[in-house]
């Protein structure tokens, strides 16, 4: 043997030549298959743009045909965009509104407070509860918007918000006259209690004395009873005048919130036979009448709704200031308030949170733990459309 045989033999040579063209047929099989894949992804992510930008885009119809101003801006409060309805109920163009803060849209009283209350929403410490601002329009018109936001990513990465104003200005003049009603009805009452019940029942206690005087000279056994009528007839007169002046606050007109709310707790103590304490740690002066009134009528509401259904031993009120904040608080130790919808939805408990809402302040009613109900009323007092409290011919001496 003078060599060794070559190792390219045509056996070898053709099962080399055979598994290249397998691998070049897998390969194009392969190739076919990630193509079609490709394909079939490439259609998914076509039906989903354009079912998105067909969501965008009704997303965007419903915003612009919206009734109510729907509106976003950035940490600082700067307006990024508004709809149509936005530009209507405020009278300015949209290129007017963009890029200028929104509280330069408020009312100048206002201003602070909303400065805050971004900073707390952009913050993520603010509650997403509804809110209620004075705007002006450009034709100087007073409107109140009801306020939600919400946060939102920005295409930047930086967080926008999201705001839905309704025009509540009618709602809120309506719900002001049905309380300045209330409030008529009550002084009518208070009148008719004091001038006309009241004094019968004084000349009916002044007719048992005289009775009782006659029987005790012909040294009749009657003669003790008509002392109890007539002292029976004293308590319901002096019942009758309690009721005269908590209908009526004439104190509060005349001698401010505190004295009022101090008066309030006294009658309470002795009307529904409950220890009730008022306290004011800081001097605090309310200069708005309306707001004083609606925060008295807030605080006779919750004392009687405690005193009637919670039937506690002990009621107190605050009158506190932390800052340009004053917040009202009554609270109590009897059963609590109930969570059934007939309860809640009670007409006493509709009516604080309208007034509540009158004077631009948060009301929160909620269990006390430990027992009882705690309700507080947080404002911050400014001044309102509406300053007075419409007058009736009501005397301010109930006394």
């Amino acid at each position: 043997v003078l060599e060794r045989p070559p190792w390219w033999t045509l056996t070898r040579l053709l099962w080399i030549s055979g598994l290249l063209l397998t691998g070049v047929l897998a390969a194009l099989v392969w190739a076919g298959l990630l193509r079609r894949k490709v394909r079939q992804q490439t259609e998914i992510i076509r039906q989903q743009l354009e079912s998105e930008a067909s969501l965008r885009e009704r997303y965007q119809t419903l915003i612009d045909n919206a009734d109510d101003m729907v509106y976003t801006h950035d940490a600082a409060g700067i307006i990024t965009s508004v709809n149509p309805a936005g530009e209507g109920l405020l009278q300015r163009s949209r290129a007017g509104l963009s890029g200028k803060p929104l509280t330069d849209f408020m009312e100048e009283d206002q201003r602070d407070a909303a400065g805050r209350w971004i900073l707390d929403i952009t913050s993520g410490t603010g509650t997403p509860a509804a809110t209620e601002w004075d705007f002006s329009t450009a034709g100087g018109k007073r409107v109140r918007l009801e306020i939600r936001t919400r946060l939102l990513p920005g295409a930047d990465g930086r967080q926008e918000v999201e705001g839905i104003a309704r025009d509540v200005t009618e709602r809120r003049r309506l719900e002001r006259e049905v309380l300045e009603v209330s409030t008529r009805e009550q002084r009518r009452i208070a009148h008719d209690l004091h001038d006309g019940v009241c004094q019968q029942l004084a000349g009916l206690s002044y007719l048992a004395d005289i009775l009782a005087e006659r029987l005790e000279e012909h040294h009749a056994e009657e003669a003790d009873d008509a002392r109890r009528i007539s002292d029976t007839v004293n308590r319901v007169n002096s019942q009758a005048r309690h009721l005269a002046r908590g209908l009526f606050p004439a104190a509060l007109e005349e001698n401010g919130l505190v004295f009022a709310l101090e008066e309030l707790a006294a009658n309470a103590a002795a009307f529904f036979n409950t220890q009730c304490e008022f306290s004011c740690a800081a001097p605090v002066t309310i200069r708005e009448e309306i707001v004083a009134h609606h925060l008295f009528y807030i605080a006779q509401e919750a004392m009687l709704n405690a005193a009637r259904h919670g039937k506690p031993e002990h009621i107190r009120v605050r009158l506190d200031r932390a800052g340009d904040r004053f917040s009202l608080t009554v609270e109590d130790d009897g059963a609590g308030i109930r969570t059934d919808p007939a309860r809640v939805g009670s007409m006493g408990l509709r009516i604080m949170h309208y007034r509540a809402r009158q004077i631009g302040a948060d009301l929160e009613i909620h269990p006390r733990p430990g027992g009882g109900t705690l309700v507080r009323c947080t404002f911050q007092p400014f001044l309102h459309e509406s300053t007075t409290v419409a007058e009736s011919a009501v005397p301010k001496d109930l006394s």
